[in-house]
């Protein structure tokens, strides 16, 4: 009798463990994002003179999307520089504060022999005091244009706008000749790492672990796996729906993969291998209706031989 009622309780614990365990073992749908979307604006207000980049165009970091009207400001700097470079006031005062210097010698000379009075002797070193500190301005006044000319140029910098990420234009906001203040330029997304989102039964929290490998398999037309790793997994699940997401940061430095794809996903446990644990690809999509019409043939309208009305 015992041994029926063991049996029993293993049949059921099984029945009830083999929904969870095909669960586990059934890929999750994910979602591809890029990594970061960003809308690339100016730091200043003014006028946009040219943009560089269109939709769809692959930028680097650091590259020139777009210019402001910078007329002004480019004046501006080369006044700042011509002036930072100027040196003929120093070598004016250095010469002045070398003949005082002598001058003040010759007259010390003299006053030792009583030649001179102290009062001129007096005026002599303070002319070469002065003429001294004049030269010690006008190099200080250099510096100080230098400075300038620096500020100059950063203010000339901000005129240009350039793309803080590697990636792509994914849409064009302003053209040359509008107004750049407070609206983005463009949207760049970097999709050179692609973030796959997925949403998990709480029946697997703690099955899935930062650091942790999956397989991706992308929606038709687009074959093969690719693997990734897990990022970020939430610690407060949604009560409603009984899930919570994970994100898998998945290499993309090729641009073979396109973001806003469907996916299906597997998280690999530890000693699984990758070759054995590849997804089935996600259903395809409906076509939609710009689509379905597309693909209808299209219609003959046959039009009946308009008859000629005597008059």
């Amino acid at each position: 009798m015992n041994r029926v009622i063991g049996v029993l309780l293993i049949g059921l614990l099984a029945c009830r463990a083999a929904p969870l365990l095909a669960q586990e073992a059934a890929p999750l749908d994910c979602l591809l994002e890029p990594n970061r979307v960003i809308d690339v604006s100016s730091a200043i207000r003014g006028v946009l003179s040219e943009v560089n980049v269109d939709r769809g165009d692959l930028v680097e970091q650091g590259q020139i999307v777009a210019r402001l009207d910078s007329s002004v400001e480019l004046a501006a700097m080369e006044f700042a520089q011509a002036k930072a470079k100027a040196s003929a006031g120093i070598q004016a005062d250095k010469l002045n504060a070398e003949f005082a210097g002598r001058r003040s010698e010759r007259v010390g000379a003299l006053f030792d022999k009583s030649a001179v009075s102290g009062d001129q002797f007096d005026e002599s070193k303070t002319l070469a005091r002065l003429r001294a500190l004049e030269l010690e301005q006008a190099r200080e006044n250099q510096h100080l244009a230098q400075l300038e000319a620096h500020q100059a140029e950063e203010i000339l910098k901000q005129h240009i706008v350039r793309s803080p990420v590697r990636g792509v234009v994914v849409q064009r906001y302003l053209s040359p000749g509008e107004s750049a203040e407070d609206r983005p330029i463009v949207r760049s997304a970097e999709i050179q790492t692609l973030r796959a989102e997925t949403i998990i039964p709480v029946a697997q929290f703690g099955n899935v672990q930062v650091g942790q490998q999956a397989v991706i398999v992308p929606e038709a037309p687009l074959t093969g796996h690719y693997v990734g790793t897990v990022t970020v997994v939430d610690r407060v699940a949604d009560a409603a729906s009984g899930t919570f997401r994970a994100r898998v940061a998945l290499p993309n430095h090729d641009y073979a993969l396109p973001s806003g794809l469907r996916c299906s996903v597997r998280f690999l446990q530890p000693g699984q291998s990758v070759a054995e644990n590849i997804p089935a690809p996600p259903a395809s999509r409906p076509l939609s209706r710009a689509a379905s019409s597309a693909s209808r043939p299209p219609r003959t309208v046959a039009m009946a031989p308009s008859a000629s009305v005597p008059r």
